[in-house]
């Protein structure tokens, strides 16, 4: 916990010394009540999908140690900790592509359409190959980096079948939050949230963590359904 504040408080204070070295914005006190409703009612939406997006990825373990047990969520987590981190690539692709979907949409949909299909498409040649690779290579990165707990194995080739569809939810996600449909996109994720749980109750006491892993793969997939 210390080790995450510690780069949070780095991150935020590089992101300053950038904005203030890049940019004339200086930072002082001002209160406006109007511009600040109108900021909560726009950020809402945004601060809602990322309670979602958090529960997401924690509901499964919490559900998965009640249900099965410890051993059972630490076979599960390895996987998920490593198909998380994946995530870092198309977070930074959704980084780039975001401004420019908002500033397209002001021209045309048909300029909107195309960062969107560009976008879509290079994901999907990362993501291919990284989840075939990964799902091919399992054993041996679970025996070289988690020795002594083969049983992720299984759930780490499940996984790989979401990468894809992670990577693709970026562009939609992003896609929509442009066009200022961030709350339908809100609702999308609450909906998956759901399935998520509801699977994990029919499945958990059935196959254990494999069963939280199919439950997890589902719920993406009908994210990515539901934004499409």
């Amino acid at each position: 916990i210390i080790a995450i504040n510690i780069a949070s408080v780095l991150y935020l204070g590089y992101s300053i010394f950038i904005l203030l070295k890049k940019t004339t914005i200086r930072f002082h006190w001002l209160w406006h009540w109007p511009a600040m409703r109108q900021l909560l009612l726009i950020a809402a939406p945004f601060a809602l999908a990322d309670v979602f997006f958090k529960l997401n990825g924690s509901v499964d373990t919490v559900m998965l140690e009640y249900l099965a047990g410890d051993r059972y969520v630490a076979w599960y987590n390895i996987a998920l900790k490593l198909t998380i981190t994946l995530t870092v690539i198309p977070g930074a692709f959704a980084t780039a592509f975001f401004p420019a979907m908002s500033q397209a949409l002001t021209k045309s949909r048909e300029a909107l359409r195309d960062i969107f299909e560009q976008s879509t498409i290079a994901l999907l040649f990362i993501s291919v190959p990284i989840a075939i690779g990964t799902a091919i290579l399992a054993p041996t990165i679970i025996h070289q980096v988690f020795p002594g707990f083969p049983a992720a194995i299984p759930s780490l080739q499940w996984f790989m079948v979401s990468v894809v569809f992670l990577f693709v939810n970026y562009p939609i996600g992003n896609a929509l939050n442009a066009a200022n449909r961030q709350l339908l996109n809100t609702v999308n994720m609450g909906i998956a949230l759901v399935v998520n749980v509801i699977l994990n109750v029919m499945l958990m006491p059935l196959y254990t963590y494999l069963g939280a892993t199919i439950a997890a793969v589902a719920s993406i997939i009908i994210l990515v359904g539901l934004g499409l």
